[in-house]
């Protein structure tokens, strides 16, 4: 989530670098773009306990604490930003705000989400695939939404969920192969630590290069995309690196982690979004000082501390009110479903 926000403040931040030679600021808004990094490891993360638990005991109900959010966020900000005359009113967007799912407000939420709901026939189509055939389905899949793409730019139909289904795949056989990924952690994060390396110096040859052919300004990022031939080891490496560290509990940290999503859902509202990387973003007044690097970490942090704060308010509070609110038309969508389900089966 760190990784996402650093790379939200490079990305939405509107800098304005003078000269024609690089510098070190510059250099350092582009490498660390890697927000895509960390959506990566998210879905590799989320996949793997989706997939341990099978399909038996698929629950859609699990998927409630997420609209809960979404649904608050949305309608919280739209009404704090129109009553403060920051937004016009218009019935179009307020009922976008009642519905944040299905019109996108957040793309990784509304992708995740469908994920979410398609995980159990995923694992049934897993288990049925012997290795041979599962590391058929992974080539065809790559090659096609990885490697040509990295080549061409082409994303050949390709979209954000079937990227994560993609993601759910490779983690789906992490896992059945554990055996034979199961190396010491560091082994993982120097190889993690080599691909950000050829990341780093893909971002400067170009930018170099650029100074020649003015064209390739504008693919200084190119190899930023979570579906990019360097990105995706990249990210497989780190999360393997962590998955396989020593295991360990802790309450704080498990609290922390659950205000993750809230972090995301904060920061990237469409008009948060603008206020926080534009207009209420100090570092742009410090855009060609020695003390950018400094100054650019540290309101990434408070950022961050200050999202995952709120968030943990309201799980705490209005997340219990809306659970009780919300918990017996829940229950009762689930109770219809499952009957129809019993009747048609």
């Amino acid at each position: 989530m760190f990784l996402i926000v650093v790379s939200h403040f490079a990305v939405h931040s509107p800098f304005e670098f003078s000269g024609t030679r690089m510098s070190l600021n510059q250099i350092y808004t582009q490498i660390t773009v890697l927000g895509n990094v960390g959506v990566n490891v998210f879905v590799l993360i989320s996949s793997t306990f989706l997939f341990r638990r099978g399909y038996e005991h698929y629950s859609p109900k699990r998927v409630f604490p997420l609209w809960r959010a979404m649904l608050f966020y949305s309608i919280i900000f739209y009404a704090i930003f129109v009553l403060t005359e920051t937004i016009p009113f218009s019935t179009k967007d307020f009922i976008k705000s009642l519905f944040p799912i299905s019109f996108e407000t957040w793309w990784f939420g509304t992708t995740y989400i469908i994920l979410f709901l398609f995980y159990p026939f995923l694992n049934i189509l897993i288990d049925r695939l012997d290795k041979r055939y599962y590391i058929l389905l992974l080539a065809v899949v790559f090659i096609i939404w990885c490697i040509v793409p990295t080549l061409t730019g082409q994303s050949l139909k390709s979209n954000d969920i079937i990227w994560f289904v993609c993601l759910y795949f490779l983690a789906g056989f992490l896992e059945k192969q554990q055996n034979r990924t199961n190396r010491k952690p560091s082994y993982y994060f120097l190889r993690a630590l080599l691909f950000y390396v050829l990341y780093c110096i893909s971002i400067i040859a170009i930018d170099f290069a650029s100074m020649t052919i003015p064209a390739l300004k504008d693919r200084v990022l190119y190899f930023s995309d979570k579906q990019r031939l360097i990105i995706l080891p990249l990210s497989v490496y780190l999360f393997l690196g962590f998955r396989n560290m020593k295991e360990f509990y802790s309450p704080t940290l498990n609290q922390i982690s659950r205000s993750m999503f809230g972090v995301y859902l904060i920061s990237e509202y469409p008009t948060m979004r603008e206020y926080i990387w534009s207009v209420w973003n100090p570092v742009l007044k410090y855009t060609e000082t020695n003390v950018f690097i400094l100054f650019a970490v540290g309101y990434c942090a408070l950022v961050f501390i200050l999202c995952s704060v709120a968030e943990m308010m309201r799980l705490h509070t209005i997340e219990v009110i809306m659970f009780r609110l919300f918990d017996r038309f829940e229950n009762a969508a689930i109770h219809t479903m499952s009957k129809f389900l019993k009747r048609h089966m």
